[in-house]
């Protein structure tokens, strides 16, 4: 069975996005769920098994059916009945014939990833283009 785990993804995007001397620099925090909701803006990308978390997803499906937020899901197989909510909703939900553990997000320009009771939220030059990078590439491919 194929397996596509998230945490080398990040770890790639991180070490990618590292800009040269004098530049700004990657910014790390962690937040609380109901921190995150004002980057819940736009497009959301989610790449995984699973929503971060509830209230996330509460609002991702709030918004998505207001037409204030476009989302597309990439999973394996097996979490497609997990998404089903998002197509109902109106966002787009593509899978791989393996399986996705974990999950990442990328929204309002950051990369979200659940750590525990929080969220690590990662944002500056080039971090959420070089996983929206990646996230396309294997979009075309998935079904």
């Amino acid at each position: 069975m194929n397996h596509l785990l998230t945490a080398p993804l990040l770890l790639a995007t991180l070490a990618a996005a590292q800009p040269p001397p004098g530049t700004p620099q990657v910014k790390a925090a962690v937040m609380t769920e109901a921190q995150l909701l004002p980057l819940l803006t736009g497009e959301l990308l989610i790449l995984g098994s699973e929503f971060p978390g509830r209230l996330f997803q509460k609002t991702v499906l709030e918004r998505l059916k207001a037409g204030t937020l476009r989302v597309r899901v990439l999973t394996g197989k097996g979490s497609l009945a997990y998404f089903a909510p998002v197509q109902q909703a109106g966002g787009v939900v593509r899978a791989f014939p393996g399986r996705i553990t974990g999950a990442v997000a990328v929204a309002g320009g950051s990369l979200i990833v659940a750590r525990g009771a929080g969220y690590q939220v990662v944002s500056g030059p080039g971090v959420a283009a070089s996983v929206q990078s990646q996230f396309e590439s294997a979009w075309r491919f998935a079904k």
